[in-house]
């Protein structure tokens, strides 16, 4: 299966983001599905500091995008 690039963007902002934000969360574990990415972009921003905030919420409308 090959990746598109928002795909991995999304997948290395999620790594980054693993210690601060989603400790909770298993290691390997990505979203799956726009709902779901949509999800972790969100925890993300409710948890993470405010670069986080920021280039998550541009993930975010990114998806928005793509997908309407």
């Amino acid at each position: 299966m090959k990746l598109k690039n928002a795909d991995r963007k999304i997948m290395r902002f999620v790594d980054g983001q693993r210690m601060r934000c989603l400790w909770y969360m298993p290691n390997k574990y990505y979203p799956e599905g726009v709902a779901e990415t949509l999800s972790i972009l969100k925890k993300i921003q409710r948890h993470g500091d405010l670069d986080a905030y920021k280039k998550a919420g541009k993930l975010i409308c990114q998806l928005q995008r793509s997908k309407g």
